[in-house]
């Protein structure tokens, strides 16, 4: 409790970024739920700054708490949005509620911000490889591959879509 009294008190000091990541390296030493109404109360105040809804969604990630981590990576993308964000929300959708389609909601709002970004576009592919939807799968690996050749996960997930397609030697040579 002295931790967070410390931090409040710097809230006048700093700025409300600052003391939310300050309330957030606490919190493993804090109750949550007092961290929380901290931090919330920060972001009420400050309306420029995604970091207090940021370091809200990552304790809620250690409560597994994800319908709540969910709202706070909203909140943080409607204050600054980011392709991360949608990533992370996306994440969260398919693997804590298993959404697939919330979570291709996510990656395509990501992709019409920056459709050259590698990430998003093997994230689309994992996610339609976990949906069966093969093709979409491919194209996606295969766009991914087309921007970053180095990069392995690509590689993988069109050689598992293409095994699934029984394409087998486009499988081998993907890998």
């Amino acid at each position: 409790d002295e931790a967070l009294t410390a931090a409040m008190e710097l809230a006048d000091e700093i700025s409300l970024s600052k003391a939310a990541s300050v309330l957030y390296l606490i919190a493993d030493s804090v109750d949550y739920r007092v961290v929380i109404d901290s931090i919330n109360a920060y972001e009420q105040r400050s309306k420029v700054s995604s970091l207090p809804a940021l370091a809200c969604s990552d304790i809620y990630m250690k409560e597994h708490r994800y319908a709540e981590q969910l709202l706070a990576l909203a909140r943080a993308q409607k204050i600054q949005p980011s392709q991360d964000i949608l990533c992370m929300m996306s994440d969260i959708a398919m693997n804590a509620f298993g959404d697939a389609g919330l979570s291709l909601d996510y990656l395509h709002q990501s992709l019409a911000m920056d459709s050259t970004d590698v990430k998003t576009q093997w994230n689309l592919a994992d996610c339609y490889l976990d949906m069966g939807r093969y093709e979409e799968a491919i194209r996606y690996a295969t766009r991914a591959i087309e921007l970053s050749p180095t990069t392995f996960f690509p590689y993988f997930i069109r050689a598992i879509a293409y095994r699934e397609s029984h394409r087998y030697r486009e499988a081998v040579r993907d890998l």
